[in-house]
């Protein structure tokens, strides 16, 4: 059986828009694991990949201006790493094209994205969730 996400208060930034974004992504990247471990794994392959595809574009520009607005002073590692994150996603949506929704890809886009809620939005993000704490106080 695989693990179920399961939201925690620690994810969250004390934005609620980047928060909400956060949840979509979250609830995706489980949907996506539960169709893989049932085998329904075309129609969620597609879905992941047209939800990426919009989601990278609205959540990476309202967090780095929402960072921007805080005076973040990593701003630019930070976007950086979004645009290594747009290139992973590139060439995902490109196999995907080529290849279609076959259970080696849906794996390989699940672990990827897995790994960047891991990397990116449990590390990465929390760096700036200070500036935002002190901005709303402030």
């Amino acid at each position: 059986m695989i693990d179920k996400f399961v939201w925690s208060e620690k994810y969250e930034t004390g934005s609620s828009l980047i928060d909400k974004q956060h949840k979509e992504l979250f609830l995706k990247i489980d949907d996506l694991s539960l169709a893989i471990y049932k085998g329904n794994i075309k129609s969620s392959l597609k879905n992941m990949i047209i939800f990426l595809e919009k989601y990278i574009q609205e959540h990476f520009k309202a967090e780095e201006n929402i960072m921007r607005m805080a005076a973040y002073p990593h701003i630019n590692d930070h976007i950086r790493i979004h645009k290594k994150f747009n290139k992973i996603f590139d060439d995902l949506k490109l196999d995907f094209e080529k290849r279609g929704g076959d259970s080696y890809l849906a794996i390989h886009v699940e672990k990827e994205i897995r790994h960047w809620w891991e990397e990116h939005v449990l590390v990465e993000d929390n760096k700036y969730v200070p500036y935002l704490k002190n901005l709303a106080s402030g």
